[in-house]
């Protein structure tokens, strides 16, 4: 999902525009939530029916220090999660969605950067977790010092947070891939990505954890059961954070190389006159082998 300028004036002029052009043509979601996380961030969900387990797939969600802003990033991936059935494809691995603004040109470059640092985001986790031999960074993260990971203590007590960025080069975008660490008494909670600098791709990783951490406190405390291999693998990890910590024991020096893309796509569906959507892959194989005690959260 696209990290927007956090402008919101912009944003609730984008979100305007892409609700009355959805809405005009029968395509608006059912329903539009959003939840109060502290005083300076919000989680929006835009969908037509909830699904089973911890995380739905349908829905498109969105966080952000202003409402107007969570709510357009919800929207836009909503209409990412219809361009994905559209295509055909059972992944949104590497699809990343943009709104039309000024024109649907620089629209559909903004969508082809973002879905560039999705596919970045799994290929280099992927690799670095396989391959001990590639290096990485582990900067400790003050709880003090991040406003919402103080919501995030208040759902599941956490007791230590990093974030380890593991070591990688290309020759197309300026990237930075964080991966937030969460620790608790007995397990980890982690969330992922990719951005053109450290404080977004940091931001980014941490939103993901939050949503990651909202989603085991209803397996935790509702009653709620994994369904999918990536929610099993969140609750396998928020048990057995050892299983992750070994991983960081192994201290590799190597520089991984970012291949050229074997999957490059401007994505054409129905509504991409108000959203442009862009498939990127750099391996057919993007998740960690899904018997893999990890896998890919």
């Amino acid at each position: 999902m696209v990290l927007f300028q956090e402008s919101k004036i912009a944003s609730q002029f984008l979100l305007a525009k892409l609700f009355k052009g959805l809405d005009q043509i029968g395509e608006a979601p059912s329903h539009k939530d959003i939840l109060t996380l502290s005083r300076s961030l919000f989680l929006a969900s835009s969908y037509d029916i909830k699904t089973e387990g911890l995380i739905s797939n349908d829905a498109g969600g969105g966080i952000a220090r202003c409402r107007s802003l969570a709510l357009l990033k919800s929207l836009v991936e909503y209409v990412e999660r219809k361009a994905v059935k559209e295509n055909g494809s059972d992944s949104s691995n590497g699809f990343a969605s943009y709104p039309v603004f000024l024109s649907k040109n620089s629209s559909r470059i903004s969508a082809r950067k973002f879905a560039y640092y999705e596919a970045l985001e799994r290929y280099v986790w992927k690799k670095w977790w396989e391959c001990p031999e590639i290096g990485f960074v582990k900067n400790e993260i003050s709880l003090a010092n991040r406003d919402f990971l103080f919501e995030i203590a208040g759902i599941i007590p956490i007791t230590k947070a990093y974030i380890i960025s593991p070591a990688h080069h290309n020759l197309y975008f300026p990237s930075k891939l964080s991966i937030a660490c969460l620790e608790t008494d007995d397990g980890m909670i982690l969330g992922g990505a990719a951005r053109d600098d450290y404080i977004k791709s940091e931001f980014k990783a941490l939103c993901e954890a939050l949503v990651h951490t909202l989603a085991l406190n209803r397996y935790q405390h509702g009653g709620v059961l994994p369904v999918s291999d990536y929610e099993k693998r969140l609750v396998f990890l928020f048990k057995n954070k050892y299983v992750f910590l070994n991983r960081l024991k192994k201290r590799g020096e190597v520089t991984l190389r970012i291949p050229d893309p074997i999957v490059d796509l401007t994505i054409h569906h129905r509504l991409d006159n108000l959203c442009s959507v862009h498939k990127m892959l750099f391996s057919f194989e993007s998740n960690i082998n899904s018997n893999s005690t990890l896998g890919y959260i």
